[in-house]
C-alpha cells in the first residue's frame, strides 16, 4: 500500500510509513507534502587548531577537530529542514550523527609452515616464495626441506627402511621364546600337579646328620590321636553276562583313636608301657545298596576302650605281653617308635634309606571294615626339623601291601595300592611326634579282570600333645 503523505510504497498492514515516518491512516490534507530526497552533503574538511597551547606535551599540529554543522530545527507538521551544505551527515531526530568513516579492510594473514613468514595463502598455508622454492627441487640441506622433514609431511617424509634381521638376531629371538615357553609350561605343570603326600610336614628341614636315641620319658603321659578320614567303595560285576561293575556301597567315614602312654619300667634296650586306648566313630555317610548308609554297622571298633601292656624295643616292632602284635590305631599308634619303623641305630645322614615290614590300618574287607594288614615299607631320612620345641627326624615313607591276605578278606585275593607320606620322630626319645599319610589301596578278586573290588582312599594322621 502507498503512503498518503509521501506516496512511498510500504508493507501491507503497516501503520507508519517507512519513508516519511507519518501515520499511514492519517489525512493527506493535514500532512505536509512529501519532501524530495536529497543526498547527504560532503563532510567539511579538517582544519588545525593553532590558537590553543599544547596539552600534556602534545604539539598543537597534532590536535585536530572537525567542525560539526549547526543543529537544524524540525517543523511541527512540515517537511524536515534541509541540512546545511557544509554539514557532516544527514540529520534526523534530536541529535546529529557523524558520517561513517570507511576503513580499509585488511586481508587475513597467517604464517607459512615452512619459513614461518607472513603468508596470505589460507588453503595451502605455504607462502608464494616457498611454493616456488619447493617446485624448483631445493637442495637437501635447505631450510625448507629440513623444516618439512621435521613436520613429517607427506611431501618430505622419507620412505621407510626395512632391514632384515641377521641370523644371530633370529637365533637369539628363537632361544628367548623357547626358554619362555618351556618355563611357562613347567610352571603350569608344577602348580597343576597335586602336592606330594606329607609335603607340609616334610618341609623347612635342615639336612643335618643325627642319631635317634631310645629313652622313654619317665614322668609324663604321652597322649596321641590317630584320625582316619577315608572313602570306602565297593563294586562288582552282577552276573557273568555283564562287563561293567555296579556300585554296592560308597561310604565316607571319619574315626578317631586316642591313646595314653605311660612308662611302667625301663629295661635298657626295651621298655614296658601301659597304653590306654579309646576308639570312636565320628561320622559316616553315603549309600549302601541305593539306600542311606549312615547307620550301617561297618566300623569294626565302635566305642571300644581298653588298656594294654606293651613292650617296645629299640630295634623292632612292639609286642603285647599277653601275646601277639598290637593292632595299629586300635591298640597303639601306627609306627609308634623309631624302632617300630625299622630305623637304624647310629648316625643318620640325609638320604639314608632302609626297608621294613609293618602293620598299617590301610586295607578294607569285603564288608567295608577297616582291616590292619602288613605292608612292605621303604623309608628315607631327609633332615632335621623342630616341631613343638622338639627336635625331630623327618622320614619319608612309601609302602605297598603284601600279596598274601588272610581269612578276614574272604575270597578277595589281591591287594594293590600305596601308602605314602612323612613321619616325624623325637630325636631324644625315639617316639612318634606326627605322621601325615595318604592311603590309596584296593582289594580285589581275579588277577586280570577282577569281578569284585573294594577300595580305600583318604588320609591317616597321627598327632602328639
Amino acid at each position: 500500500m502507498d503512503c498518503p503523505h509521501c506516496g512511498a510504497e510500504s508493507l501491507m498492514g503497516a501503520t507508519t510509513c517507512i519513508a516519511c515516518g507519518r501515520p499511514m491512516f492519517g489525512s493527506a490534507s493535514t500532512s505536509p507534502a512529501p519532501q524530495a530526497y536529497e543526498p547527504p552533503a560532503e563532510p567539511a574538511p579538517l582544519r588545525l587548531r593553532t590558537d590553543e597551547a599544547p596539552a600534556d606535551g602534545v604539539p598543537a599540529e597534532a590536535l585536530t577537530d572537525r567542525e560539526l554543522p549547526a543543529r537544524p530545527k524540525l517543523a511541527d507538521d512540515g517537511p524536515l529542514a534541509p541540512a546545511p551544505s557544509d554539514g557532516a551527515a544527514q540529520l534526523r531526530g534530536d541529535e546529529a550523527r557523524p558520517a561513517p568513516v570507511n576503513l580499509p579492510v585488511r586481508a587475513p594473514r597467517t604464517l607459512c609452515r615452512i619459513c614461518l613468514g607472513p603468508c596470505t595463502e589460507l588453503l595451502t598455508n605455504v607462502c608464494t616464495a616457498c611454493q616456488m622454492r619447493v617446485a624448483a627441487t631445493p637442495a637437501p640441506d635447505s631450510p625448507a626441506v629440513a623444516f618439512g622433514k621435521k613436520l613429517g609431511t607427506a611431501a618430505f617424509r622419507p620412505p621407510p627402511v626395512r632391514r632384515a634381521p641377521s641370523a644371530g638376531a633370529r637365533a637369539a629371538r628363537a632361544i628367548f621364546w623357547g626358554v619362555l615357553l618351556v618355563g611357562a609350561g613347567l610352571g603350569v605343570v608344577r602348580f597343576a600337579r597335586p602336592p606330594e603326600p606329607g609335603a607340609d610336614l616334610a618341609r623347612d628341614f635342615r639336612a643335618d646328620v643325627l642319631s635317634v636315641a631310645f629313652a622313654m620319658p619317665r614322668d609324663a603321659v604321652q597322649r596321641y590321636r590317630t584320625t582316619l578320614d577315608v572313602n570306602i567303595h565297593r563294586e562288582e560285576i552282577p552276573s557273568t553276562f555283564d562287563t561293567a561293575m555296579m556300585t554296592i556301597f560308597d561310604l565316607h567315614q571319619v574315626s578317631t583313636h586316642d591313646a595314653e602312654v605311660v612308662l611302667v619300667r625301663d629295661e635298657g634296650d626295651s621298655a614296658l608301657l601301659d597304653v590306654r586306648t579309646a576308639c570312636a566313630l565320628v561320622s559316616q555317610e553315603g549309600e549302601w545298596e541305593r539306600t542311606d548308609g549312615s547307620m550301617r554297622p561297618v566300623y569294626p571298633w565302635p566305642q571300644r576302650t581298653a588298656v594294654e601292656r606293651v613292650r617296645v624295643r629299640a630295634d623292632g616292632p612292639p609286642v603285647l605281653t599277653s601275646g601277639g602284635a598290637p593292632l595299629p590305631a586300635r591298640d597303639v599308634p601306627p609306627l609308634f617308635t623309631f624302632g617300630h619303623a625299622g630305623g637304624p641305630a647310629g648316625a643318620l645322614r640325609p638320604g639314608a634309606r632302609w626297608t621294613t615290614r609293618a602293620l598299617l590300618p590301610a586295607l578294607v574287607t569285603r564288608g567295608g571294615a577297616v582291616a590292619p594288614a602288613e605292608f612292605d615299607c621303604r623309608l628315607r631320612y631327609v633332615g632335621r626339623r623342630v616341631l613343638g620345641n622338639r627336635a625331630c627326624a623327618i622320614v619319608r615313607l612309601d609302602a605297598t601291601p603284601r600279596r598274601e591276605l588272610d581269612e578276614r578278606f574272604e575270597d578277595l585275593d589281591r591287594a594293590l595300592g600305596t601308602v605314602s607320606g612323612a613321619l616325624a620322630y623325637d630325636v631324644a626319645t625315639g617316639l612318634l611326634v606326627q605322621a601325615d599319610l595318604e592311603i590309596d589301596t584296593s582289594v580285589s578278586r581275579g588277577a586280570r579282570t577282577p569281578d569284585q573290588r573294594v577300595t580305600m582312599t583318604g588320609t591317616l594322621r597321627v598327632t602328639r600333645d
